[in-house]
């Protein structure tokens, strides 16, 4: 037969030395230092917070690297780790190839530098494409009564020389759904 022990603790709160008085400064002044000993474990970092590629330009991303602990060991963009095929490494600089860029949505990506030791850099990389311009959306502002006996359809147009493509639309923050809330027909919209 085998006798089971169960030691049980019980947190006691922190109570100040006899004559100090606990205050929110003195809370403070812990945070404070919390924060200052988090900091000095972020000892890899990489030389700018942000990037950015233009898909209508050539060029690679370069993200120089200051490594104190540990190596390079890949990059993860948006979540995911990219192939070796997509990028290289040389010292404590990563290449985001273009080629690998130029495939990507046009979005603001977070991205990591992944190592074998001490902290994973974070950064973000916003890929755009200057080639495509603005659409013309006309009208722009369209008033509409609510009242189901009064209210009529809307027909919207976009310029589709601007090579923009038609992602959906947005009424007070909320996606509205397609083929229920509105529809579309070559260049016209109707919501």
């Amino acid at each position: 037969m085998t006798e089971l022990f169960i030691r049980t603790m019980t947190a006691t709160p922190f109570t100040a030395p006899e004559g100090i008085e606990k205050t929110d400064s003195t809370r403070t002044l812990m945070m404070n230092a919390a924060a200052k000993m988090e900091k000095k474990n972020i000892v890899n970092t990489t030389d700018k917070s942000t990037y950015s590629f233009d898909r209508s330009k050539s060029g690679n991303v370069v993200v120089n690297v200051s490594m104190k602990e540990g190596s390079i060991s890949g990059v993860e963009v948006g979540g995911k780790k990219l192939s070796s095929d997509d990028y290289t490494i040389s010292g404590n600089a990563v290449t985001i190839k273009a080629s690998y860029l130029k495939r990507q949505e046009l979005a603001k990506y977070s991205c990591r530098i992944l190592t074998t030791g001490g902290n994973q850099p974070k950064f973000n990389l916003t890929v755009s494409d200057s080639s495509i311009p603005k659409p013309i959306i006309s009208p722009e502002i369209i008033s509409v009564d609510v009242n189901p006996k009064k209210c009529s359809d809307v027909d919207i147009t976009m310029d589709r020389k601007t090579k923009s493509e038609f992602r959906g639309i947005v009424a007070d923050g909320k996606a509205l759904a397609e083929g229920t809330d509105y529809t579309t027909s070559g260049r016209h919209c109707d919501p």
